[in-house]
């Protein structure tokens, strides 16, 4: 019996789920959708193996529509520092307003103490030498001049000269999602 209903099931299924398209945006709600689906799974049926991350879980359930879809998209991200500036998205109505959203919720952290090296990998090379002007004379190439500026200051002091000019997120420092994840 259980046999003959999962092809059913793969029917309903194919019928509810948005198809993608090559070349085509997907619908605005796809990756927060996908996100929800596996956030409320976990919750639904194996809630007590989360720990501290069931509470990171309800707060993924109960954000706003914007603000799903931005986590959904930060969490795309291949990097683990996410400049301000960078997020850009057509289906997030009100960027500015999920941000603080997510803020407020605890499911990002802006200006965080990140290593420095990721932070500085992340900035131009004109920014980096507008951040620190001691090293603007002559040619550097991109490598050196982070290299120059680990060597000579701590994180702490790059965090904090970067953060006025060049602000950061992280996503869930406490390594919740991934938590989440694996419980999937």
């Amino acid at each position: 019996m259980g046999q003959c209903i999962v092809p059913v099931l793969n029917q309903i299924l194919a019928q509810l789920l948005p198809r993608l398209q090559p070349n085509t945006a997907p619908p605005p709600d796809y990756y927060a959708n996908n996100l929800l689906a596996v956030v409320r799974h976990v919750l639904d049926h194996q809630e007590d193996l989360l720990g501290a991350a069931a509470v990171y879980a309800h707060r993924v359930t109960q954000l706003s529509g914007d603000a799903c879809r931005l986590l959904a998209r930060l969490i795309m991200r291949t990097t683990a520092c996410i400049r301000l500036d960078s997020l850009h998205y057509n289906e997030i109505a009100q960027p500015e307003s999920a941000l603080q959203e997510l803020l407020d919720g605890g499911l990002v952290q802006q200006n965080a103490a990140v290593a420095a090296e990721q932070l500085l990998q992340r900035i131009k090379v004109d920014e980096l030498k507008m951040l620190f002007p001691e090293y603007a004379g002559g040619k550097t190439r991109k490598s050196d001049l982070p290299e120059r500026i680990l060597a000579t200051y701590t994180d702490a002091h790059i965090r904090s000269r970067c953060a006025r000019q060049v602000p950061w997120l992280i996503l869930d420092s406490e390594r919740h999602l991934e938590r989440v994840q694996l419980v999937y």
